[in-house]
């Protein structure tokens, strides 16, 4: 039974919040709502995900509001069909929230009330092997070319702010990269060690928010959810910490004031929203980013004290349940995935240059695949003067792409046949409507074929560092 709210509108601590992860319950709807506050444009103009995100939207409230294993299998279980929906145009952040989604359900139906004790070992291993993957797929030549790294077009978004051209300087390119490969590779290294496991957390925490200020890729749904992730690894003395300070913010406030803020977020972005529909130059995060700044600064304030005063931690508990050994897998393979060109969308190598096609990549240490399907036809696209259709950007950036991408786009955009030109695949090159490739298909290979989805691959030169995932987006 939970702890009733007091009629001053203070929160007491229910029972899910006094469990040694009771922080959890509050910081993993806190990072569903920056999610959805990040990549709100189907929730505001009421796309068909953007209907499917409703429920999810209140689903990440009441569990914040009022945290309960029931709260928790609905949060869960609402970020699902969004996830099929939205497929493929699926980020890294949200499979890393869909790993956990699943972790969450398969918890509370063998655990109940214990289910968050149940979620904390594999979801370390979520990140342990995605931050890996991630930092793994970095290990490549194009991500250490300056002139295509992202590192570097991340460090030029935020240099901007004070007039500063990374891409300008080599030496500045070179720190940039340095530092991001230094810092990523060293992260899990840090976490799996007893006696560096709180510097690999307070590290994790304050790269991940400075790359959050970046202004182009909003990566601040990204830190959110690494934000849950990185905590499951602190000692039990600072877990405990978190949560007494994450209670004392909650009772202060009480349910009216988190009411409020809320809100005010969600009016902010339909404000935002409305103001860029109608022309003018608003901010796309003009709300977004106080709340998120006031949250990350609450994050480093509570968790770095606690941390240095934690000098030693206990063995890394990573025994996970037999029920959670397909949350492990279903993590391996989506790491795994880029190297046997099965997928390369959302499979933790956004932002890394990676290139795999053909039975080859840019990878440093891994030369050559082992594909598990033959290479995708490619085709190229020439944009017509003024047109504005959402295959214009692969022109524009160089890029040709693969035969289902376009088919998946054809489908979704019956009403528009444009000329896109044949550059490998069998028989001689040749030009065709775009509506050609449109198929028929029944909804199981639909999912298995946005499931199993390669994004556009230059045409030549170095990989550049692609913010799309391919036709459908």
């Amino acid at each position: 039974m939970e702890t009733p709210i007091t009629d001053t509108g203070a929160m007491a601590p229910t029972t899910t919040e006094l469990s040694p992860y009771g922080w959890f319950a509050t910081l993993w709807p806190v990072a569903v709502l920056f999610h959805l506050a990040g990549n709100d444009f189907n929730l505001l103009s009421l796309t068909t995900v953007g209907f499917l995100q409703i429920p999810f939207l209140f689903a990440a409230i009441a569990m914040l509001l009022r945290p309960s294993p029931a709260m928790a299998l609905l949060l869960a279980g609402t970020h699902v069909p969004v996830v099929i929906a939205k497929l493929p145009v699926v980020g890294n952040h949200e499979v890393l929230l869909l790993l956990m989604h699943i972790a969450v359900i398969l918890a509370v139906a063998t655990r109940g009330k214990d289910w968050l004790a149940a979620v904390v070992p594999p979801l370390r291993w979520v990140l342990l092997i995605a931050y890996s993957a991630i930092a793994f797929s970095k290990l490549n030549s194009s991500f250490v070319d300056r002139s295509v790294s992202c590192a570097v077009v991340f460090a030029d978004e935020l240099g901007d702010w004070v007039n500063v051209s990374v891409s300008g300087s080599a030496a500045l390119s070179a720190m940039v990269i340095a530092g991001v490969l230094v810092t990523e590779i060293s992260i899990p290294i840090m976490l799996m060690t007893r006696r560096l496991r709180r510097f690999g957390v307070v590290v994790g925490l304050c790269f991940h928010t400075l790359l959050a200020l970046e202004p182009v890729g909003h990566v601040l749904d990204f830190t959110s959810v690494l934000f849950v992730l990185f905590c499951l690894f602190l000692t039990p003395p600072t877990s405990a910490a978190l949560s007494t300070a994450i209670n004392r913010v909650k009772q202060s406030a009480g349910t009216t004031r988190i009411a409020a803020l809320l809100v005010v977020m969600v009016g902010g972005n339909i404000v935002t929203y409305r103001l860029r529909v109608a022309g003018y130059d608003a901010p796309r995060w003009l709300f977004d980013y106080p709340f998120f700044l006031a949250y990350a600064g609450f994050m480093l304030c509570t968790v770095t004290p606690a941390t240095r005063r934690q000098r030693t931690a206990p063995k890394l508990a990573l025994r996970t349940a037999p029920a959670m050994a397909v949350v492990v897998l279903l993590t391996s393979l989506n790491a795994v995935s880029p190297y046997v060109e099965l997928r390369t969308a959302g499979a933790f190598n956004m932002y890394s240059n990676l290139m795999v096609d053909d039975g080859r990549t840019n990878h440093f240490l891994l030369p050559g695949t082992l594909p598990l399907r033959d290479a995708p036809n490619l085709y190229a696209y020439t944009a017509e003067p003024g047109s504005r259709i959402g295959l214009d950007v692969y022109d524009q950036a160089g890029l040709v792409i693969p035969e289902a991408n376009l088919a998946q786009w054809a489908n979704a955009y019956p009403e528009l046949d444009v000329e896109v030109r044949l550059l490998r695949g069998d028989g001689a090159p040749t030009t065709i409507g775009v509506q050609d490739l449109a198929a028929d298909v029944n909804a199981s290979d639909s999912l298995i074929e946005r499931i199993a989805y390669i994004r556009a691959i230059d045409a030549e030169g170095p990989t550049s560092c692609l913010r799309y995932w391919g036709a459908a987006h």
